[in-house]
């Protein structure tokens, strides 16, 4: 026969050999008939039948034959280009040979994912592994990518593309951007990658674990199918983490190769896996709400705040698959640790810090239905509905109602309980009234009418929000609806007697100050989503502005109570200093910013600090508190005889030891009030950068307004208290920037 003849008489031993007999049969066109050979079953020489022969040729292992495969070369043989045309070819001949070799799926586990990627792999091997890959993210369709996305692989590339110093990372990041390259083209590959490469093939901080940005860039290029497909994965992976989650629970985090960037990481329980990977599904549902290159779209934002709802706020006794809300349908498996359900809500009050300023999902005023407000208003569906009501109606509506689903904050006391409930049902009935109030306004359909339908739009979204408060335990909440519905109603008198020619009560206080004064309390409190409310809601009001309500600012501003005490810092500092050289401790907080310059000597001993303090005009003032807590120290030893000798033992070994243990916890004590002094400096001060944020909105608003005179008069006055202070020197910028 003429392939036996060619190939001394079936003996296939090299690639180059297999790749001829295969290339002769393609060219003969024919079935097996003439060009079977020797002892070869099938079709073709790559037939499903001879794997267990030719995938070892194809591995091209020196350790199995040195004589044939001791000689390197930098590609892949070519007889991968004739099999990737076969595979993925146009050419109509070609293709007609699929069904006669080996499934591609079939050739990558045996030759590249356990020959080439094995773990015992050369780096030569590797290499030819890795351009594959590469070749492969550049050909194959979203229906066959995932297939050669496989673990071996992508451990090979995550371990070379952390560092420059790896012998195959420029071809591991060749790999990563053929990977953002087939998102870019076929959206549906993208899901493909993203499921995949954080997945169980993968690991789910792959970004982290590989340095770069590639799943962002994926992210980024997902369509709104795939994209819901995307938000279901990562809400499967939160619901059962062991069976939709990433391969390897017990290794995520990257004990091996994967989860930082190659560096072994300290085995975690069981518990602390799951709940690191539903921390990380949370997080990436988060991010694709904050991302705004994605098409937002309310049906998913809709099922993001909906699954947040559920698991930060109830408990799911069982499954319920008729329920109305989808997100309630599966109960999470294992159960939801209460770190877990905290950070579920959360993140619920980070989705909505982003709706409640994302503009009108709509594109254009001409594609808005009948009805639907302009593109101007944020914090609203298609629909005209505020987004803090739809999840405020969520609960109250749907998953209060249901039969197997909890409420995971109760409320123990009774009374507190009434004061809620009664809290709640008023500013529902309040906000609703707003809507009714708003549509009539709207229909007027002039300047003043707009402002002022902003303006009731802010109550509404202030009113909602706060029932959100009061939904995660917050209780303290409902005394502040009170004030914002009572605000409301002021408003709305005020409205009515200027529509009927009266005037208002001048003796009465203004709305205005009340309505500031609960904004301001809401800036005292961490929650990033209050303090973008609060910006929202004052530049609603920005106009109605006035001078009481202004001092409401500039009284926070001014205020002393927060201002840092340099003398008693130096006090501190010198005496840690003192301590530093008794005790050889020489740790010192990490504040950055917050270390003065006679901290920088805590390691020397006491009589430097001292003679520092000395040559610098200071005294050290005696700290009496100190004193009294070592003499207790030191107990009836405190009570000196002035003429004793300087060489008498006050202490034996025992007694110092204990002395020395309780000098250690008294400076010790004292370190932890210090650190505590500073955090409280530093929320003090980010409390007024944020009032000064409101400052800003003011001014660059209205200009024009007559209150501005006294209100930079007023900032004036605080830029010069904060002036001479290095630590207050962020205030300082930040009001100078204003002015």
């Amino acid at each position: 026969m003429l392939v036996d003849k060619a190939l001394k008489k079936g003996q296939i031993n090299t690639p180059d050999e297999l790749s001829l007999a295969f290339k002769l049969q393609i060219l003969s066109g024919s079935e097996r008939g003439p060009l079977a050979i020797s002892s070869w079953k099938g079709e073709s020489v790559l037939d499903t039948a001879n794997l267990p022969r030719y995938r070892g040729i194809l591995r091209e292992s020196s350790a199995e034959d040195p004589a044939l495969f001791s000689t390197w070369h930098p590609e892949p043989h070519p007889l991968w280009d004739t099999l990737f045309s076969v595979y993925f070819g146009e050419n109509e001949s070609l293709k007609a040979w699929r069904r006669r070799v080996v499934p591609f799926v079939s050739l990558w586990q045996a030759v590249v994912e356990n020959g080439y990627f094995k773990p015992s792999a050369s780096n030569e091997h590797k290499f030819w592994g890795l351009q594959l890959l590469e070749r492969s993210a550049s050909m194959l369709d979203a229906n066959n990518l995932g297939a050669v996305l496989t673990p071996n692989a992508l451990k090979c590339v995550i371990a070379n593309s952390t560092t420059k110093e790896k012998s195959l990372h420029k071809v591991a990041l060749r790999v990563l951007a053929a990977f953002t390259k087939a998102a870019e083209i076929d959206s549906q590959a993208a899901l493909v990658l993203m499921t995949n490469l954080t997945g169980k093939s993968g690991v789910m901080n792959f970004d982290k674990a590989t340095r770069s940005k590639t799943i962002a860039s994926i992210v980024a290029k997902l369509d709104v199918g795939p994209l819901t497909e995307y938000i279901l994965y990562l809400q499967n992976a939160f619901l059962n983490p062991q069976k939709h989650g990433g391969a390897a629970l017990g290794e995520e985090d990257g004990s091996a190769d994967g989860g930082s960037g190659g560096r072994p990481q300290p085995q975690q329980s069981h518990e602390a896996l799951v709940d690191s990977h539903r921390q990380w599904a949370m997080d990436q549902l988060l991010a694709l709400v904050r991302n705004p290159q994605l098409p937002r779209r309310e049906e998913w934002l809709a099922r993001i705040l909906r699954f947040f709802i559920v698991h930060g706020f109830y408990i799911l006794v069982k499954d319920i698959p008729r329920s109305k809300v989808a997100e309630a349908r599966i109960r999470p498996t294992p159960e939801l640790s209460d770190k877990v359900q905290q950070g579920a809500r959360e993140r619920f009050f980070s989705v909505m810090g982003e709706l409640n300023r994302m503009p009108l999902l709509t594109l254009d005023k001409k594609q808005a239905a009948p009805g639907v407000m302009p593109r101007r208003y944020l914090g609203v569906t298609e629909s005209g509905e505020l987004w803090a009501e739809v999840a405020v109606r969520t609960m109250i509506d749907d998953l209060d109602k249901q039969k197997h689903v909890q409420p995971l904050l109760t409320i123990e006391d009774s009374d507190t309980s009434k004061v809620v409930e009664e809290a709640r049902k008023r500013a529902v009935g309040v906000a609703e009234g707003i809507r009714t109030r708003y549509k009539q306004i709207k229909a007027k359909d002039n300047e003043g009418a707009a402002k002022r339908c902003e303006q009731y739009r802010a109550f509404e979204l202030l009113i909602w929000n706060l029932l959100l408060q009061l939904a995660a335990g917050e209780y303290e909440a409902a005394e502040t609806l009170d004030e914002v519905c009572e605000c409301y109603s002021k408003v709305l008198a005020s409205d009515e007697s200027a529509a009927k020619g009266h005037s208002g009560d001048r003796d009465e206080e203004q709305p205005i100050v009340v309505l500031v004064d609960v904004l301001v309390s809401f800036l005292a409190k961490p929650s990033n989503m209050l303090r973008k409310l609060t910006e929202t809601v004052f530049t609603a009001f920005v106009s109605e502005m006035t001078l009481e309500a202004l001092e409401v600012l500039t009284q926070v501003l001014l205020d002393k109570d927060g201002s840092v005490d340099d003398q008693g810092e130096e006090d501190d500092d010198t005496m840690e200093g003192d301590a530093g050289g008794q005790m050889g401790n020489g740790v010192r907080d990490s504040d950055a910013g917050d270390v003065s310059d006679d901290e920088d000597t805590s390691d020397d001993d006491g009589s430097d600090s001292e003679d520092k303090g000395q040559a610098n005009g200071k005294l050290v003032p005696v700290d009496e508190e100190l004193r009294e807590k070592i003499r207790e120290a030191l107990g009836e030893s405190a009570v000196m005889d002035e003429n004793a000798s300087e060489d008498e033992v006050l202490f034996d070994d025992e007694q110092m030891a204990v002395f020395d243990d309780k000098l250690t916890e008294i400076f010790s004590n004292k370190k932890v009030l210090k650190k505590e002094k500073r955090e409280l400096q530093l929320t003090i001060q980010n409390f007024k950068l944020r009032i000064l944020e409101l400052a800003n909105i003011f001014l660059s608003k209205q200009s024009s307004s007559p209150c501005v005179f006294k209100f930079i008069s007023d900032l004036l006055s605080f830029s010069q208290i904060v002036e001479g202070n290095a630590k207050m020197r962020p205030l300082y910028d930040k009001v100078i920037s204003i002015l």
